[in-house]
């Protein structure tokens, strides 16, 4: 398995310079770029987020299995608090 940092990631969402080296990294299956860009897609619809805060968000859904009442978030941007309140994540502090 290998850890995708946001910089990575964006350009599997977004046509950049590096989308097709990246897509080619992406290809072993161990990527869920998809399900991150399709509920940061969402999560953007829904709040009034920069796309890095809703794909950082778009991740915690997915690592809490869409269901975040009881996981906790912690963060000091106001928005993405907001947001992941919204969401039903306990926010911190």
């Amino acid at each position: 398995m290998k850890f995708w940092n946001a910089s990575a990631i964006v350009p599997l969402c977004l046509r950049e310079p590096a989308t097709p080296r990246l897509r080619r990294v992406a290809e072993d299956g161990a990527l869920v770029a998809r399900e991150v860009r399709e509920s940061a897609g969402r999560v953007l619809l829904l709040h009034p987020l920069r796309a890095a805060d809703s794909l950082q968000l778009a991740a915690a859904l997915l690592w809490a299995r869409s269901r975040p009442a009881g996981h906790d978030f912690v963060c000091l941007d106001e928005r993405l608090r907001e947001a992941a309140s919204r969401e039903g994540f306990v926010v911190f502090p």
